[in-house]
């Protein structure tokens, strides 16, 4: 009885070790390291009114600095007015064409001050495709 357990046992074994090399894992081959494609992240901030001082003629995109392949920090000077609010930022990007884009609802004329506020826009994008941007500002009442 014990030899035909050990008999059993081991043609078990060898029909398992047999069998064990058809089975193979599938890989995706488009993604090598089988990890989840990354999204574009990005964290918009902004300084407070005043604290910057230019005229109009250095608005727009004051600095782009790649950190590194997928890690960009861009820095725009925009004017407003002082009675206005800056109240999120947001991005689209279109073939080579990075549209940075700020929400600022304009003031009514009666609302609206005789002063304009310097304000300094940071956008700083993680896991972002390294490529030749034509960068554009947009505001989004």
């Amino acid at each position: 009885m014990k030899k035909d357990i050990t008999i059993i046992g081991v043609s078990l074994i060898l029909l398992f070790v047999g069998f064990s090399g058809c089975f193979e894992q599938k890989t995706d081959d488009t993604n090598p390291d089988n990890q989840e494609p990354s999204e574009t992240n990005m964290n918009f901030s902004f300084t407070e009114c005043g604290v910057f001082d230019f005229d109009e003629s250095e608005t727009g995109i004051n600095e782009t600095l790649w950190l590194n392949d997928t890690t960009l920090n861009v820095k725009v000077n925009i004017l407003i007015n002082c009675a206005e609010e800056i109240t999120n930022g947001s991005y689209e990007i279109d073939d080579d064409i990075l549209t940075l884009k700020y929400k600022s609802p304009e003031c009514i004329p009666e609302e609206c001050m005789d002063c304009m506020c310097g304000i300094v826009l940071y956008y700083n994008f993680t896991n972002l495709k390294n490529e030749d941007y034509q960068f554009q500002i947009e505001r989004i009442n």
